[in-house]
Parts: C-alpha cells; sequence; structure tokens
C-alpha cells in the first residue's frame, strides 16, 4: 500500500484500484479520515477522530497534495 506521508503520528496512504475522486485515507490511531486531496474536503471518517486531528490531517494533506497526486498519477494514469 502506497504510503504518500508520515509525519506528525499520522498515516497517509492512497490504494490501488481506488475510485475518484482524487483522494487520501489519513489514519491515526486506529481511525481513519478519507480527504479529497484538491478541495480538502471530508470525503467519510471512520472511528474516533477528534476535531483537532481532522484540521491536523487536512493540513497533512494540503501539506503533502504535491506527493499525493503524483502517487495517484502513478497508479491510475
Amino acid at each position: 500500500m502506497p504510503t504518500v506521508f508520515n509525519d506528525n503520528g499520522f498515516r497517509g496512504m492512497v490504494y490501488p484500484n481506488d475510485h475518484d475522486p482524487v483522494h487520501v485515507h489519513a489514519y491515526k490511531r486506529g481511525s481513519q479520515a478519507k480527504i479529497n486531496a484538491k478541495t480538502l474536503e471530508l470525503i467519510a471518517v471512520m472511528g474516533e477522530y477528534s476535531k483537532k486531528d481532522l484540521k491536523k490531517a487536512k493540513q497533512l494533506t494540503a501539506k503533502y497534495q504535491a506527493v499525493i497526486f503524483e502517487k495517484w498519477e502513478e497508479l491510475y494514469g
């Protein structure tokens, strides 16, 4: 599974055989937030994520946006 970031206790993943829109799965302590990489909008949240952690997950998605898009392009062309 391609990791696109591992930062501040968060791990961001882009999965093969996933679907549009371009997004990242941000994990922290067993919880997952799925975030649109272009708009930074939350698509889904699974588990217990605090508002502070959701904000940080969005910030990390923005920080690693170029890497996320690069990996998506590599996987899906």
